[in-house]
Order: C-alpha cells, then sequence, then structure tokens
C-alpha cells in the first residue's frame, strides 16, 4: 500500500517547512490521472487525464476548489493553487490575502506556488 502524507515542520529558526512524503514502495498513479501532484499547506491537487483538475483536503479558503477547465499543469501554495489552461493562462483559486491569486495577464508554460 501507498500512504502520501502531508508531513508538516518547524525549523529552528521558526520557518514552517511543508512537504509530501510517500511510503511504501514505488508510488503509481491512480487510474484516470497523470503524474502531476500539487501538495499545498493542508490540501493536494492532481492534473487528471482530461485536463481538468482535482483537489482535496483542507478547503477553508476555497483551495480545494478548483474551477472548471482543461489544465495542463498545477502547483498548490500554502492557501491556495494555480494552474495553467491549454492555451496559456492562469488560473488561481482559495487564499488571496497576500494577492497571489491575482494573475499577470500574460500566457505561460508552467506554474509554481
Amino acid at each position: 500500500d501507498l500512504c502520501i502524507c502531508h508531513v508538516t515542520m518547524r525549523s529552528g529558526l521558526g520557518a514552517v517547512i511543508f512537504a509530501a512524503v510517500a511510503f511504501g514502495g514505488a508510488a503509481k498513479v491512480q487510474e484516470g490521472f497523470r503524474d502531476v501532484i500539487a501538495s499545498g499547506g493542508w490540501h493536494t491537487c492532481a492534473l487528471r487525464e482530461s485536463g481538468e483538475v482535482s483537489c482535496w483536503g483542507a478547503n477553508d479558503h476555497g483551495q480545494s476548489s478548483p474551477p472548471k477547465g482543461n489544465f495542463i499543469g498545477v502547483a498548490s501554495g500554502k492557501g491556495h493553487s494555480c494552474a495553467v489552461k491549454s492555451d496559456g493562462q492562469v488560473e488561481c483559486w482559495g487564499s488571496n490575502e497576500y494577492h497571489q491569486c491575482d494573475r499577470p495577464d500574460a500566457q505561460f508554460s508552467q506554474v509554481a506556488c
């Protein structure tokens, strides 16, 4: 069995470190998903073969409620996520407290949070 878990640690400097850790051997992508997975603070998003994004976990800021669309990449931050659409436009959802979801008007091929 494979368990993908969120790990939260505090460094000696007070910084919070988030990571996804896999236990139990080689990871296998569930049928219907591409091998694109993005872990945020308390949520995770994955890209489906259809191009849709699915998210799960915490949703207190809407970070697990992706918009509909055909996407080619996804990234997750602490309380938000962003994805690149097939036309190069970026869509972001979730917390916008620091304007992290205010995307520039441009075309992109990748996104990182």
